[in-house]
């Protein structure tokens, strides 16, 4: 057992490397001292006591460890409800698969927690009790839970090798996904530093590269990334709830972040659970047959219940990208109303800042893919054969490239929730 690498002072998340990321360990993941709980800092923060309304700069970026990427995957979830799936060419009969849930329906969280490893050596074995699925709410649509929690803990993450690399940069190898990745971190200017203090830096940057990695995520299975061979995901490519659930996690987790509620692993899931139930209780979630009633109501124009698991064409509509927010799909606007969001208030769109104060995220942190073959293999539309390397700047061009190619199969409004 390794000892616990604290982080300066200061900073909430103290990541503790324990010998293996395993679902049964009873140690902490990571763990911050008792007595860096309560300081002058954690008490100033609470008061907003900082002279001159300045935030603390007080911990030295060297301290914070290199810890491991999340390596699980939570495999959920196919856009639809009670879905037939189909093996090669054999059907399994009486098997529907069933997608639905309630808030109170949810499990407990687990930080990296799934039945799929990106890394092949991870022998996870645990049972999943997280008991994730969509969620239908009046004012975000469709969330897919197991996306929510994915992309809290890559933030999470990401966030602590923001700080690590913040004085004089770094580059952190990410897990495979259709290629290697690199994240890029550059060294942040000391006025920069000095006006929004390295937590909330820390917490912003790692928010926008967990953000621009989950676009890749929707691209790359587009092209014929899967995380299980035998079970191709380009059925779930861009579908409907993706880009606004990933966003969601992703802002759950800065809040944890610079709410301080991520001193060890286990506070950080615990706070993960409270954030997921007030969040959803937020965009007015639904019970779980209202949900059902909403997800039929869509049936024939935004996934095709009549195919099975995994034909990419169940899902009749895939929302891209939009330039500054992430707007939800509400089944109103696919001309059918749910009862239950009658007196709904207003939809809440998601906005993620690309700069802070006139420094653009991209100028903070690079990422960097080498393609691998098979994403060639299968049509990913390199700018030159000669460049195999794409970094974010390229995701748009992606995206719309992948539009294209939908609306070409499944008409000109595959792009769009309305009918």
């Amino acid at each position: 057992m390794k000892r616990p690498i604290y982080f300066h002072r200061a900073l909430p998340i103290i990541i503790y490397l324990a010998a293996g990321l395993t679902g049964c360990a009873r140690f902490p993941v990571w763990q911050a001292p008792a007595e860096v709980l309560i300081t002058d800092y954690t008490i100033a923060l609470t008061l907003n006591d900082f002279e001159g309304g300045g935030t603390s700069n007080d911990f030295d970026s060297k301290d914070i460890p290199n810890l491991p990427a999340p390596k699980g995957l939570r495999p959920c979830c196919a856009f639809g409800n009670k879905l037939k799936v189909k093996l090669g060419e054999m059907p399994l009969a009486g098997f529907k698969l069933d997608n639905i849930r309630a808030s109170e329906d949810l499990g407990p969280h687990k930080f990296d927690n799934g039945l799929v490893s990106l890394d092949l050596s991870d022998n996870r074995g645990w049972v999943d009790d997280e008991n994730n699925g969509l969620v239908y709410t009046c004012r975000g649509g469709f969330i897919d839970i197991a996306h929510v929690r994915d992309n809290a803990d890559m933030t999470i993450f990401l966030a602590a090798e923001a700080g690590r690399n913040m004085d004089v940069g770094g580059v952190s190898n990410m897990p495979d996904q259709g290629g290697k990745i690199r994240v890029v971190f550059h060294p942040v200017a000391e006025e920069i530093l000095d006006e929004h203090g390295r937590l909330q830096l820390a917490a912003r940057i790692g928010q926008w590269v967990a953000f621009q990695l989950s676009i890749w995520h929707e691209i790359v299975t587009w092209y014929g990334f899967a995380s299980m061979d035998a079970w191709p995901e380009k059925l779930s490519s861009f579908s409907p709830e993706d880009l606004y659930s990933n966003l969601l996690g992703v802002k759950i987790a800065g809040a944890i972040i610079t709410s301080m509620q991520a001193s060890d692993d286990y506070t950080y899931n615990r706070s993960m659970d409270n954030w997921i139930k007030r969040v959803l209780n937020r965009l007015q979630a639904v019970s779980r047959e209202d949900g059902i009633e909403a997800i039929d109501r869509v049936d024939g124009i935004w996934w095709d219940s009549q195919r099975p698991l995994p034909d990419w064409q169940i899902t009749l509509r895939r929302h891209f990208l939009s330039e500054k927010q992430i707007k939800p799909w509400l089944i109103s606007m696919a001309g059918v109303t749910l009862d239950a969001c009658v007196t709904a208030k207003p939809r809440l769109d998601l906005l993620l800042p690309s700069a802070i104060s006139g420094t653009r995220f991209d100028e903070l942190a690079t990422i960097e893919i080498d393609v691998d073959n098979e994403l060639i293999k299968n049509g990913f539309p390199l700018l030159a054969t000669d460049q195999r390397t794409v970094t974010q700047a390229d995701f748009s061009r992606l995206a719309e490239t992948i539009r294209s190619e939908v609306v070409e199969v499944l008409g000109s409004k595959a792009g769009q929730p309305e009918p």
